[in-house]
């Protein structure tokens, strides 16, 4: 280097005045206040766009507040079916209502009351439970008696004392608690019901005779107070024919004072059951 050479400039990294850098930065921002300006626009911009998505959003999800005009809103449809169903259904109880009203006919019965229990020999403890509520009873019925296959005897089995009988316990029981007793005779043999021989009864008149006298010396030479009769499963033809031979049982088991009752089907019509009870009711 010359002793005159002039001395090379240094870089002091600032710009002189009036002149440009080919590596100046037209972002310079020294303080920068710049940059904090631009990060909180962008903030506000960003809360403005979320605000807008949200409103857009729950548009679509909720239902409008406002109708478009005036006027009350519809009902739905299920409430005018709901309101409909709702009187179908009452003037349907009331038709019911009505029906059983100008069905229901009272059958009239004279009888004192009655508090009665079955006895069936063949059951197991059917004796202690008896015994156990015979105070509350007035009367007992034992199925002591069936009508013959031949339609004109007595099957006694079931009564007839023996070791195994319980008849003369039951008998001692009601006795002492002074319960009656009321045999009942009905058309069944191993717990089937035969009306057949009921039948066969009734179109032979010196059958129906030969039981109704049959069944009066029963209850008299064992002074019970009387017999049911439990005969299930007739044709109507029979219940037409059994009313008059219930008529004449009771007249001879009235002469001797006792009683006469019956143990009717529940689903017998009520023109039947009136039939078949007014002999046992006088």
């Amino acid at each position: 280097m010359g002793e005159h050479d002039a001395p090379e400039p240094t870089d002091t990294g600032v710009p002189s005045e009036g002149s440009a850098s080919p590596h100046e930065s037209v972002f310079l921002d020294p303080s920068g206040r710049r940059k904090h300006g631009v990060r909180v626009a962008a903030a506000v911009v960003t809360a403005a766009a979320i605000l807008l998505l949200a409103g857009f959003l729950s548009s679509l999800v909720a239902p409008p507040l406002l109708q478009s005009d005036f006027s009350s809103p519809a009902r739905p449809a299920n409430h005018v079916v709901g309101r409909k169903f709702a009187k179908a259904r009452k003037d349907l109880f009331t038709r019911i209502a009505a029906d059983e009203r100008a069905t229901r006919r009272p059958i009239p019965l004279k009888s004192p009351d009655i508090a009665g229990a079955y006895f069936a020999p063949w059951i197991v403890g059917g004796l202690d439970s008896f015994q156990a509520h015979a105070q509350d009873l007035t009367h007992v019925y034992p199925a002591w008696l069936s009508l013959g296959a031949d339609g004109r005897s007595l099957n006694t089995d079931a009564w007839a004392p023996g070791p195994r009988s319980r008849t003369a316990d039951l008998v001692r029981i009601a006795r002492a608690k002074g319960v009656r007793i009321v045999p009942v005779v009905g058309n069944s043999e191993n717990g089937k019901f035969d009306p057949a021989r009921v039948a066969a009864m009734l179109d032979n008149r010196a059958a129906s005779t030969a039981v109704a006298d049959a069944l009066t010396q029963f209850v008299i030479d064992n002074n019970y107070a009387g017999v049911q009769i439990d005969f299930e499963l007739l044709s109507p033809a029979s219940r037409q024919k059994l009313a008059p031979w219930l008529a004449e049982l009771a007249k001879r088991l009235h002469a001797y004072g006792r009683e006469l009752s019956l143990a009717l089907e529940a689903d017998l019509d009520e023109a039947s059951i009136q039939r078949l009870a007014a002999p046992a009711c006088r």
